[in-house]
C-alpha cells in the first residue's frame, strides 16, 4: 500500500463508521413492523468457490556443470557431462531440470518430464522427478558427432498432473562451469608401422599416418603424442604406459613418430609393442591398443682374427707330427677361437646361439690359402684340411653375454707339408706357414669365416720304413760280382729321404775268413757297373737316395738302393754273414 493511501486511510476511517451506522438504522426502520417470518422469506444465499492455479517452480540454486567441461578441460567422447540445480515449487510438486540446446521456452508435460522446444533433437539432458528443494542432476553422454563447443540452456519445470508449468527463465551457469560444454574427440590414426627387422645396435622407429591429425581445435589446435609400450596397458591419469615403454614422441600436430635404440647384444626374436596415440588432454586414439610388434634381426656370428690360435697337440710351440703315427695321422691338433654374436650367445629359448656341430675349420698351408681350401674338392692331406662338427663351445654367461670359447680339434697326416725350415734346403715351404680359418655358424645358419692372422709352423717329420730287412747276394763264385740285390726305403714322414749307409765285414760261418765291407758297392741304378757304385765302409756315409716326400696317404713314396759284392779270388767256399746299417736322413728340400 502506498504512503498516500495509508495517509488517506487514516483520515477517512471515522466517515466510514458513520455511514455504516446510518445504514444500520435505516435497515432497522425498514423492517419495523415486519414479522419474523416475513423477514426470513426475503433472505437469499450465494455459494463461494476458488481454484488455486499451478505456479512454475522457482530457481533456488542456478544450474551449473557438475564438473568443468571447457576448452582447457573438455569432456572425452563417451564420458558424461552433468548439470545440477535446486528449485522450489510453491505447490509442493516435484520438478525437473531440463537442459536444451535452444533458448526457446520448453514444453511442460502434465505428470511427466518436460521437453525442449523443437523436441528431443534439442535436448541435451533431463533429470528425473526431483522433490522440491532437493538437488536435481541431469547427464548427457557425449558422442563422436558432437561439435567441440556445445551451448546449453537449463530450465526447470514441474510435473503437475493437470497444469504443469516451466519457468521460462533459463540459466547457463557461471565461471568455468558455464555454457558451452566442450567435447574432446579421439585423435585419428590411419596406419602405424615400424621399420623392423633391425640389427642389435640399430634403431627401430615407429611411424604413424594420421589422416586429419587431431580433429579438435577449440581453444587451440590439439596436439598428439605417440607412446609405444612393452605391454598392453595405458594410465589415463598419469598418461604413461602401465608397464615399461619402448619410446614416446614429442607433442606434434600430426604424424608423430618415436624411436628405440636396440641394445647389443639383443636376442633375435619378435618383441611385443603396443601403440597408444594420445592427445594433450589424455584421450587415447582407441581403448584397445594397436599392436606393432618389432623384430630383432638375426646377425651372423663373428670372430676376431687375433683370437684364433692354431695349436700343437700340447698347445705349445710349433706343430709336431708324432712318431707313433708315422704313415698315419697324428690326432689332437686344435684351433681355438672366441666367437662373438650380437644376438647374444644364448637364444631366447635359452639354447646355444652358436651351433658347434655346424662350425667348420679350414687348416692349410699359407701358399694354398683359404681361397683354395674351402670346398670338399679342395681337401688334400698334404696342405688342406677341412673339418666340420668337431668343435666344442663354452663360457656363455647368459643372454647379456656375446661370446663363447670354441675349441676345434683335427688330425694331420704324416705327409703334411712342413714349413719350419730355415731355408730351401730344409723345406720347399720354409718361407710359408700354416693358417686356420674358422667358420662360425649360429642357430639360424647365419655364418662368417675369419682367417688367423699369425698361424703356426709345422716341423719336419722324418719317418721311414725299411721294407727289405736283408741283402742276399745269392751264390757268387770267387773273383765274380753278384747280381744286384735291393733294399727299399719308404717315406712315412713329411720329408724326402736320403740314407746313411755303413756295414761290417762278412764273417765265414764255419771258418776264419772274412770278406771286407769295402767289397760291397751300391747305387740307385739296378744295372749299375760294380766299379761305378759307391763303396760301402764301416763309417756311415750319406748317400743321395733322393726318395721323394710322400704325397699319398695310401701309397707312400719309396726308393730302392741296389747292392753288389765282388768275391775275393782266393777264398774258401762257405756262407758269409755281416750287417749293413741303413738309416734314412732328410734329403735336401729341393729334391722332394
Amino acid at each position: 500500500m502506498s504512503e498516500k493511501v495509508k495517509r488517506m486511510a487514516g483520515k477517512t476511517l471515522p466517515i466510514v463508521m458513520v455511514i455504516g451506522l446510518v445504514c444500520l438504522l435505516v435497515g432497522v426502520f425498514a423492517n419495523f413492523g415486519v414479522s419474523e417470518e416475513q423477514q426470513l422469506a426475503k433472505a437469499d444465499t450465494a455459494t463461494t468457490s476458488v481454484t488455486i492455479g499451478n505456479k512454475a517452480p522457482e530457481w533456488t540454486v542456478d544450474a551449473q556443470e557438475v564438473s568443468e567441461s571447457s576448452s582447457s578441460t573438455p569432456t572425452n567422447v563417451g564420458d558424461n557431462v552433468s548439470w545440477d540445480a535446486v528449485a522450489t515449487d510453491v505447490n509442493g510438486d516435484d520438478y525437473y531440470l531440463l537442459v536444451c540446446s535452444t533458448s526457446a521456452a520448453p514444453t511442460a508435460n502434465n505428470g511427466g518430464a518436460p521437453e525442449c522446444a523443437g523436441g528431443a533433437t534439442n535436448r541435451w539432458a533431463v533429470s528425473g522427478a526431483t522433490a522440491t528443494g532437493s538437488t536435481s542432476t541431469a547427464s548427457y553422454t557425449t558422442q563422436d558427432a558432437d561439435p567441440e563447443a556445445n551451448t546449453w540452456y537449463a530450465f526447470i519445470c514441474d510435473g503437475n498432473s493437470q497444469g504443469a508449468q516451466c519457468n521460462v527463465t533459463y540459466k547457463q551457469g557461471t565461471g568455468s562451469t558455464a555454457s558451452p560444454f566442450a567435447v574432446n574427440h579421439r585423435p585419428d590414426l590411419d596406419t602405424i608401422s615400424n621399420n623392423s627387422p633391425r640389427d642389435p645396435g640399430q634403431t627401430v622407429t615407429w611411424s604413424t599416418n594420421v589422416a586429419t591429425a587431431d580433429p579438435d581445435s577449440y581453444g587451440g589446435q590439439d596436439t598428439i603424442r605417440l607412446h609405444v609400450c612393452q605391454s598392453e596397458g595405458w594410465s589415463t591419469s598419469s598418461m604413461v604406459c602401465t608397464g615399461a615403454h619402448w619410446c614416446s614422441s614429442t607433442a606434434v600436430a600430426s604424424d608423430p613418430s618415436c624411436s628405440y635404440s636396440i641394445p647389443s647384444p639383443e636376442q633375435d626374436d619378435t618383441y611385443a609393442a603396443y601403440v597408444y596415440l594420445v592427445d594433450n588432454h589424455g584421450f587415447v586414439y582407441s581403448a584397445q591398443a594397436s599392436s606393432s610388434d618389432y623384430d630383432v634381426a638375426n646377425v651372423a656370428p663373428t670372430i676376431s682374427s687375433s683370437t684364433i690360435n692354431l695349436l700343437d697337440t700340447d698347445g705349445v710351440g710349433n706343430m709336431v707330427l708324432q712318431p707313433a703315427y708315422a704313415a698315419t695321422a697324428t690326432p689332437g691338433f686344435s684351433v681355438t677361437a672366441i666367437v662373438e654374436d650380437n644376438n647374444s650367445c644364448q637364444t631366447s629359448a635359452a639354447g646355444n646361439e652358436i651351433d658347434a656341430a655346424a662350425m667348420t675349420i679350414y687348416v692349410y698351408r699359407s701358399g694354398v690359402g683359404y681361397a683354395n681350401c674351402n670346398g670338399s674338392g679342395d681337401e688334400d692331406p698334404n696342405n688342406c684340411y677341412i673339418v666340420t662338427g668337431n668343435c666344442q663351445i663354452g663360457g656363455c654367461a647368459g643372454p647379456t653375454d656375446t661370446t663363447v670359447n670354441a675349441t676345434c680339434t683335427f688330425s694331420l697326416w704324416f705327409l703334411a707339408e712342413p714349413t719350419a725350415g730355415a731355408d730351401a734346403t730344409s723345406s720347399p715351404w720354409y718361407d710359408q706357414n700354416w693358417l686356420a680359418s674358422v667358420k662360425a655358424v649360429d642357430d639360424d645358419t647365419a655364418s662368417s669365416t675369419t682367417e688367423d692372422d699369425d698361424g703356426n709352423e709345422l716341423e719336419n717329420f722324418l719317418a721311414y720304413n725299411l721294407l727289405t730287412p736283408s741283402i742276399n747276394y745269392g751264390t757268387v763264385s770267387p773273383s765274380e760280382t753278384s747280381d744286384a740285390a735291393t733294399t727299399t726305403l719308404e717315406a712315412t714322414g713329411n720329408v724326402g729321404l736320403d740314407e746313411n749307409l755303413s756295414g761290417t765285414d762278412m764273417e765265414q760261418q764255419s771258418g776264419p775268413e772274412t770278406i771286407v765291407i769295402e767289397k760291397q758297392h751300391y747305387s740307385t741304378s739296378s744295372i749299375f757297373n760294380y766299379w761305378d757304385g759307391v763303396t760301402t765302409t764301416a763309417t756311415a756315409t750319406e748317400f743321395e737316395l733322393d726318395c721323394l716326400k710322400s704325397t699319398s696317404t695310401s701309397s707312400p713314396a719309396q726308393k730302392n738302393t741296389y747292392w753288389k759284392i765282388l768275391i775275393p779270388d782266393a777264398i774258401s767256399t762257405g756262407v758269409f754273414n755281416g750287417t749293413n746299417t741303413i738309416a734314412a736322413v732328410t734329403s735336401e728340400g729341393q729334391e722332394w
